[in-house]
Protein backbone atom coordinates (compact mmCIF):
# COMPACT_ATOMS: atom_id res chain seq x y z
CA UNK A 1 0.00 0.00 0.00
CA UNK A 2 2.66 2.60 0.87
CA UNK A 3 4.56 2.01 -2.27
CA UNK A 4 1.07 2.47 -4.20
CA UNK A 5 1.10 5.77 -2.52
CA UNK A 6 4.84 6.78 -3.30
CA UNK A 7 4.34 5.84 -6.88
CA UNK A 8 0.82 8.51 -6.94
CA UNK A 9 2.88 10.59 -5.41
CA UNK A 10 5.51 10.70 -7.89
CA UNK A 11 3.40 10.64 -10.88
CA UNK A 12 1.72 13.61 -9.73
CA UNK A 13 -1.48 12.30 -9.11
CA UNK A 14 -3.89 14.23 -6.79
CA UNK A 15 -7.32 14.52 -6.33
CA UNK A 16 -9.53 16.37 -8.31
CA UNK A 17 -10.43 18.65 -4.95
CA UNK A 18 -6.61 19.35 -4.60
CA UNK A 19 -6.56 20.55 -8.10
CA UNK A 20 -9.58 22.60 -7.61
CA UNK A 21 -8.33 24.47 -4.08
CA UNK A 22 -4.29 24.75 -5.69
CA UNK A 23 -6.32 26.84 -8.60
CA UNK A 24 -8.73 28.25 -7.58
CA UNK A 25 -11.15 27.60 -10.08
CA UNK A 26 -14.70 28.77 -9.74
CA UNK A 27 -17.04 25.99 -7.84
CA UNK A 28 -19.09 26.85 -11.35
CA UNK A 29 -16.17 26.13 -13.77
CA UNK A 30 -15.50 22.94 -11.18
CA UNK A 31 -18.78 21.90 -10.86
CA UNK A 32 -19.31 21.69 -14.88
CA UNK A 33 -16.36 20.19 -15.50
CA UNK A 34 -16.71 17.30 -12.93
CA UNK A 35 -20.28 16.72 -14.61
CA UNK A 36 -18.68 17.29 -17.96
CA UNK A 37 -16.19 14.54 -17.47
CA UNK A 38 -18.33 12.29 -15.54
CA UNK A 39 -15.78 12.09 -12.36
CA UNK A 40 -16.56 11.40 -8.59
CA UNK A 41 -15.37 12.84 -5.59
CA UNK A 42 -12.24 11.65 -4.75
CA UNK A 43 -10.77 11.01 -8.46
CA UNK A 44 -7.72 11.11 -8.74
CA UNK A 45 -5.90 12.88 -12.25
CA UNK A 46 -2.79 14.72 -12.76
CA UNK A 47 -2.28 18.82 -12.94
CA UNK A 48 -2.45 18.46 -16.73
CA UNK A 49 -5.00 15.80 -16.94
CA UNK A 50 -7.32 18.54 -14.49
CA UNK A 51 -6.48 21.41 -16.42
CA UNK A 52 -6.99 20.02 -19.82
CA UNK A 53 -10.77 19.32 -18.41
CA UNK A 54 -10.96 22.38 -17.57
CA UNK A 55 -9.89 23.83 -20.36
CA UNK A 56 -12.00 21.62 -22.43
CA UNK A 57 -15.80 22.31 -20.34
CA UNK A 58 -14.45 25.90 -20.60
CA UNK A 59 -14.49 25.83 -24.41
CA UNK A 60 -17.22 23.14 -24.69
CA UNK A 61 -20.63 24.31 -26.31
CA UNK A 62 -23.36 25.44 -23.77
CA UNK A 63 -26.42 24.51 -25.81
CA UNK A 64 -26.76 20.66 -23.78
CA UNK A 65 -25.07 18.86 -26.71
CA UNK A 66 -21.96 16.87 -25.97
CA UNK A 67 -21.00 15.85 -23.23
CA UNK A 68 -18.46 12.85 -21.82
CA UNK A 69 -15.44 12.11 -24.73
Amino acid sequence: MMEMKETAAVAGYETIEHWYDVHGTSLAIYAGTVCYKGWKPGKRVTEKEYLAAVSQFSQASMSGTGGRK
